[in-house]
């Protein structure tokens, strides 16, 4: 690992122990797949494929993969899946996820299918790694990675690719564990890690409610070492969090089930930083609430889903930079329903989705609060000709302020045999302005105080076209694949 701060590179030597692990289980079920057990991934197209016949470049990481690394959060995940690179935010410890060479902002997080983001409570350094760190690990049954622009179905900001965190659902069977961590860097003052978690899983009321809560605290000291460019700063900032996390799964009966997702998230971070050869305190403390509420129907003929989903972040901002302390919330309120069936020999998904975004921030926004909604529409077929499958879709967003944007895919996958496919498309992606970015009233301190950067209402959304042709081949020991990828903004 290698911490960037002005000219210097410092390298950190890392000392990693699990101390101890206590499982509490009843009656135990292996949650993650065997190694004879194929792994469906549904975020390629809202519908289940195998890794090798998905329609995108996807990779991913299961449960069984997670319990065998010692991780801090999504980034960490993720870092050796093929396509993505793990780049600091800041020089104190903040990551972000890049995919194909792409910025952060060309990366979509979601949880569960659905956008997790607080980058305007935040600048976009800053949001990424907040939005990574308020996942719990021990919450996570798989996190899938398309590389690739996925706007035909997710809508603005999946240029890049997407992001999809996979939650643990509840079991019938009572689960449990706890377990500890300890992560000390050798070199330099502080740095200690401490990591608890707890995971409790079973029926409340047999074969009708279930219920799952997981809860992680993690503190952080920060580090300092006298190879920094200004040995009086940080190098990593002090951390801590909590996240909780809890679904309640209502089983109404054979074709209807209910569910309820609650994530609390709570990340404070404190450091010196250096500005101009000159100490500066910086504290930020972030509070997340996020909830869903979701109707799955399995019907005779299709599937649907319709959900709503709330997410408020609340951040105090106080650094010596600003000049006044910073009281910034924004919510996002989203309603969005989906149906998936066959007509004929065609596997069709369709659907609609409706979001209201509000930010009120006293440092940037002279008017104090900006707020915006957008509409959207996708529908997505899949079918076959002979050992060729096709996917094709798109989706229109209807957007309050820059108005309406298409984007379209078309993907083709070709079956040589069990083991290897040529598969290859074509799609269009954009991203939106963000509400900073777009609102007269929006100024911020750049250049470490040294100038602003202002918005702009006359900005439009940013789009790519892309072109993908690989190949891939997979064996039960091993696999391999070549992308070559070509984009046009």
């Amino acid at each position: 690992m290698y911490q960037h701060q002005g000219d210097s590179v410092i390298k950190l030597t890392r000392l990693n122990r699990a101390l101890c692990v206590l499982g509490l289980v009843s009656s135990f079920t292996a949650m993650a797949e065997s190694a004879t057990d194929e792994v469906m991934v549904v975020t390629a197209s809202q519908t289940a494929h195998p890794e090798l016949t998905a329609p995108a470049s996807v990779s991913y990481v299961t449960r069984e993969d997670l319990d065998q690394l010692v991780v801090n959060d999504v980034a960490e995940a993720i870092r050796k899946l093929p396509g993505i690179n793990i780049n600091p935010g800041t020089s104190y410890g903040r990551n972000e996820i890049k995919i194909r060479g792409l910025a952060a902002d060309y990366t979509l997080l979601l949880v569960n299918g659905r956008r997790i983001n607080s980058r305007d409570a935040l600048t976009s350094a800053y949001g990424n790694d907040f939005d990574l760190s308020s996942i719990p690990m021990s919450a996570v049954e798989r996190i899938e990675v398309i590389r690739g622009p996925m706007s035909s179905l997710y809508g603005a900001d999946a240029l890049g690719g997407v992001v999809n965190v996979i939650l643990r659902k509840p079991t019938e069977d009572v689960q449990g564990s706890v377990g500890y961590q300890y992560d000390g860097i050798t070199k330099g003052s502080g740095g200690d890690t401490h990591k608890l978690n707890a995971y409790v899983s079973g029926a409340l009321v047999p074969d009708t409610l279930l219920a799952n809560l997981i809860v992680e605290k993690s503190d952080r000291d920060a580090w300092r070492t006298n190879k920094s460019v200004n040995p009086d700063t940080d190098v990593l900032e002090e951390r801590d969090e909590l996240n909780i996390f809890s679904n309640l799964k209502w089983l109404v009966n054979q074709q209807q089930d209910i569910d309820l997702d609650l994530l609390y998230s709570k990340d404070d971070r404190d450091a010196d930083w250096n500005n101009w050869g000159r100490a500066v305190n910086n504290v930020q403390e972030l509070e997340r609430y996020n909830v869903a509420l979701t109707h799955n129907g399995y019907w005779e003929n299709f599937d649907s889903r319709l959900r709503y989903s709330f997410d408020e972040s609340k951040l105090m901002d106080d650094s010596e930079l600003n000049g006044a302390v910073g009281d910034i919330k924004q919510t996002n309120n989203t309603v969005d329903v989906q149906l998936s069936g066959y007509v004929g020999d065609h596997l069709l998904t369709g659907g609609a989705e409706y979001r209201d975004i509000k930010l009120k921030n006293n440092l940037t926004l002279g008017s104090g609060s900006v707020s915006y909604n957008q509409a959207a529409v996708y529908l997505q077929d899949e079918f076959s000709l002979g050992d060729l499958a096709i996917t094709l879709g798109g989706r229109f967003d209807d957007h309050e302020v820059y108005g309406g944007e298409f984007s379209p895919r078309a993907y083709a996958v070709y079956k040589i045999n069990d083991n290897w496919v040529v598969k290859g498309g074509v799609g269009k992606a954009f991203k939106a302005p963000s509400l900073n970015q777009y609102s007269d009233a929006y100024s911020v301190l750049a250049c470490r105080g040294a100038c602003s950067v202002v918005g702009n209402p006359n900005l439009k959304a940013e789009t790519s076209l892309s072109y993908e042709l690989g190949t891939s081949y997979e064996a039960s020991r091993w696999g391999a694949g070549l992308s070559p990828v070509r984009k046009r903004h």
